[in-house]
């Protein structure tokens, strides 16, 4: 990968401007080493297969008189013995170097670390700076690239957070989009830094993720575009800005035109995407009359294809106003012959197993990506989900009482109108084929030991490598975790047992047994009243319910 010239040398000014930074000089095994300030430690990266027994070379520059790493001198290039390097375990670095006395401690991760540094804090504006991302399998330095960073998210980017999701993208050195693959994901310039910022096991939204690309149907229109991907791929990294260690992070792809393979712009409006970025208006219970093709966003949703000023002079909502409609106004016969002219209903009803699944208390109406692969040929719209933070069993925060919400026997009903009319208006055939769907599940992606697993490996590789020892050392009890301690090891023992539960609960609503399916009767998806626990009340009294998809407050007036 070819790194701006220019901005290395903008890095080695940097490095001669701070005493502390003087020690990326010494490398190991090839690689410069990642600093953190604050705690006067070194991080390097190295392979897995290499932690638990780490012989490497340590290579120091000119400048460095009485250098020792692990109490051995160290006066050229030198093969240290550094023994078992797993679990954050640390290493004495001490010498001189341009006069000065210096002790810092060395670690060693096999996670990709990943670097953004400039001279001031980031925003949440997009501003230029330097991005590095290091892979342990490589036998180099990682090299530095010119790219430039925003602070994103909603009430994550809230001015009192403090772990920060970013976007960063590459650039050349002229400015424009430098497309590079990062860490086998995807060749792009656009890539997403997500902090898991309220949750206490960090990798939910990750491991959720994984888990949907791994047993979705695929797009309707698969078939013709066979690299698309209903999802992103991702990747765990450990993340330091400006000097400072930031922790655990997820790397992502954009869920974007790009990555699910719809119709460009030409000459006119082909593939459509809107994001769903709040409840108000995207549980499909508010009709559309009018649009302007002009704005950014239409109710909650958001225009990401195309959008309006930036990939064209206009978007088009019309596609998305007609199946909005359709699910509000359609008459009983007309939604069950023309409901899959509309949507993508295989996909509509994976997602909405894995919400009852994940218990994605977020994401019933918000949170998901609705897109048109051509709107020239069909109007159907298929759907992604996003931000799964909040799930098997974690509230989206961490100081407000959830209210049972995060119960494992939560019965997540129909927070949509689609879903709702779904198993109303087809029946049987519909909720016999979510029966089946539920039991085919069970088998593969839904098994509790598989789930389980999923969990179990992602922490120990955070346990192996340090980084849950870090991450915890860096965040735990901080406010964004509501004053909550980080205990990694608790947290995974909540989520299997939080599994557990989940999946006896499911499988008495939708009659599973390791034998086979029984007859159950389909859960109601009329205009039922929801506490916020999830329980149905046949007659409310005054306070605040769930009521066809929307938080209503009730009187008795």
């Amino acid at each position: 990968m070819k790194a701006f010239s220019l901005h290395k040398c903008l890095m080695a000014l940097l490095l001669l401007a701070s005493p502390i930074c003087n020690h990326a000089q010494v490398r190991i095994n090839g690689h410069l080493p990642f600093v953190d300030k604050a705690q006067g430690r070194l991080l390097y990266v190295t392979p897995r297969t290499s932690l638990s027994q780490l012989t490497a070379e340590v290579e120091p520059a000119d400048g460095w008189t009485a250098l020792t790493v692990n109490d051995q001198p160290i006066a050229s290039a030198t093969s240290v013995d550094f023994g078992n390097a797993t679990g954050g375990r640390t290493f004495a670095l001490h010498g001189r170097y341009a006069g000065k006395d210096s002790t810092l401690t060395i670690a060693f991760t096999c996670l990709p670390v990943v670097e953004m540094r400039k001279a001031t804090a980031f925003t949440d504006d997009y501003e230029p700076c330097e991005i590095v991302v290091d892979e342990p399998d490589s036998t180099h330095a990682a090299p530095v690239y010119a790219g430039k960073v925003k602070h994103r998210g909603g009430t994550t980017n809230f001015p009192d957070r403090h772990k920060r999701n970013y976007h960063f993208k590459l650039l050349d050195d002229k400015g424009s989009s430098l497309d590079r693959p990062v860490l086998g994901m995807r060749e792009d310039n656009s890539w997403l830094l997500d902090a898991g910022q309220i949750d206490l096991f960090r990798m939910r939204n990750h491991i959720c993720h994984e888990l949907w690309l791994d047993f979705s149907t695929k797009p309707y229109y698969h078939d013709q575009e066979p690299e698309s991907v209903n999802g992103c791929h991702v990747r765990l990294v450990e993340l330091f800005v400006n000097d400072e260690y930031r922790g655990v992070y997820t790397l992502m792809e954009p869920v974007d035109r790009k990555q699910l393979k719809l119709k460009k712009y030409k000459k006119g409006v082909k593939g459509c995407l809107w994001k769903a970025i709040g409840w108000q208006g995207t549980t499909f219970y508010d009709a559309i009359t009018s649009y302007d093709n002009h704005s950014v966003t239409l109710l909650n949703y958001e225009a990401k294809y195309p959008e309006p000023g930036d990939d064209a002079d206009t978007t088009d909502y019309a596609p998305l106003a007609a199946a909005v409609n359709f699910v509000l106004n359609a008459t009983d016969e007309d939604f069950k012959q023309h409901v899959a002219e509309y949507f993508d209903v295989p996909v509509v009803m994976d997602l909405s197993l894995y919400i009852e699944m994940i218990n994605g208390i977020d994401n019933g109406g918000k949170n998901c990506y609705w897109s048109v692969y051509d709107k020239n040929k069909s109007g159907r719209m298929s759907i992604t989900p996003w931000d799964m933070d909040a799930t098997f069993g974690q509230y989206y925060a961490n100081d407000i009482d959830p209210a049972g919400l995060t119960n494992p026997d939560n019965p997540t009903p129909y927070f949509t109108n689609l879903e709702a009319r779904l198993s109303a208006t087809m029946g049987k055939d519909y909720d016999d084929k979510k029966q089946q769907r539920y039991a085919a599940l069970r088998q593969t992606a839904f098994d509790e030991q598989q789930l389980c697993a999923r969990f179990e490996a992602h922490y120990d590789t955070l346990a192996y490598c340090g980084a849950s020892a870090r991450e915890t050392e860096k965040w735990s009890g901080d406010s964004d975790l509501g004053g909550k301690s980080l205990n990694f090891q608790q947290e995974l023992t909540n989520i299997k047992n939080w599994i557990h539960h989940r999946l006896v609960f499911l499988d008495s609503k939708y009659g599973y047994s390791p034998t086979g399916i029984t007859s159950v009767r389909p859960q109601p998806s009329d205009n039922a009243w929801y506490t916020l626990s999830g329980q149905r009340v046949a007659h409310p009294t005054k306070g605040i319910y769930i009521h066809r998809g929307k938080k209503v407050v009730y009187t008795d007036t």
